[in-house]
């Protein structure tokens, strides 16, 4: 079931990410503007409707923060061993970094969450992916800039962010209680369509921008260390610790950890390492080899998950 959830909804991503591949083949195309036009235009609007539509329980106030703290633990792990191993001055460790914050844990979560949990569990499932949205544009752009400005710098850099603001302003919504309009909710959904569709795209076509494949064997490792030791490691450890110690939260809440720890790196990191000239083809390929290797994993760690609890 996993699995058919996972084609029915990945398959129409691959076409998206071929076609922008064939698009960077064959035109003269500069994806830059693209990912400008996303991070300062279509992700503070999709942030915004995200928190003012998320409905905040304090029930499963706990689950975010686990994500949250697996989230800094992995990508500061990250930037900081592979900035031993590479060096200060090769910048794939603040790439490494910025691929460590956040997964696809909405491409590619929402549709496996309601598959196996039901929609009543779609609200908690999206409360616990927002830290993952918080990391991206701050501690994950953090990494990406530190390698060419200094702390102070890259700070107020992140500090201009749109996506930061457009967080904000829809957790203040969501506070206060107002109710966004129908018009409003029409456009959320409009700018999160086209947030997927020109992020695939922008995918296949940084790797289109590849004169020729060269396989870095030694940074793949590092995403493979990041992305399926790391990360479901602390999934796995924050279960066996409720599990054994503090019976807080259900079962289900234990599958949506591990379901969101397994998910593959997050599209929105190649409109950064566009943006930031930050190894974009690389950023690509490495986005696009996770992405087929969640077919695979994703049911692995659901099946581990229940042969160890």
């Amino acid at each position: 079931m996993i699995i058919e959830t996972l084609l029915i909804n990945v398959v129409p991503l691959y076409g998206l990410i071929l076609l922008g591949f064939v698009i960077g083949k064959t035109t003269d195309l500069d994806v830059k503007p693209i990912a400008t036009l996303m991070l300062y235009a279509l992700l503070p609007f999709v942030m915004l409707g995200a928190t003012a539509t998320m409905n905040f329980t304090s029930e499963y106030f706990f689950p975010p923060l686990i994500i949250g703290s697996i989230s800094i633990t992995a990508s500061t792990l990250a930037y900081l061993i592979s900035k031993k191993i590479w060096g200060e001055n090769d910048k794939r460790h603040n790439l490494l970094g910025m691929l460590g914050v956040s997964s696809n844990a909405t491409y590619f979560g929402v549709p496996i969450a309601i598959a196996l949990m039901g929609k009543e569990w779609l609200s908690v499932y999206m409360m616990m992916c927002l830290p993952l949205f918080v990391m991206d544009c701050t501690l994950g752009y953090y990494f990406a800039v530190r390698g060419e400005s200094s702390m102070r710098e890259s700070l107020l850099r992140v500090a201009k962010l749109p996506i930061l603001y457009g967080a904000i302003i829809g957790i203040i919504i969501n506070a206060i209680g107002i109710e966004p309009s129908s018009l409003a909710l029409e456009y959320w959904d409009r700018f999160t369509g086209s947030m997927i569709v020109l992020g695939m795209m922008i995918i296949g076509s940084g790797l289109a921008q590849m004169d020729r494949f060269r396989f870095d064997k030694s940074f793949f490792v590092g995403v493979l260390l990041l992305r399926y030791v790391t990360w479901p490691a602390l999934g796995l450890l924050w279960v066996f610790i409720d599990v054994t110690y503090l019976h807080i939260l259900p079962d289900t809440i234990h599958a949506l950890i591990i379901l969101i720890t397994a998910c593959p790196l997050a599209a929105n990191t190649v409109a950064y390492a566009v943006k930031l000239d930050l190894h974009p083809a690389l950023t690509s390929c490495m986005v696009l080899t996770t992405t087929f290797m969640a077919l695979a994993f994703i049911p692995f760690m659901m099946w581990l998950r229940l042969q160890l609890f």
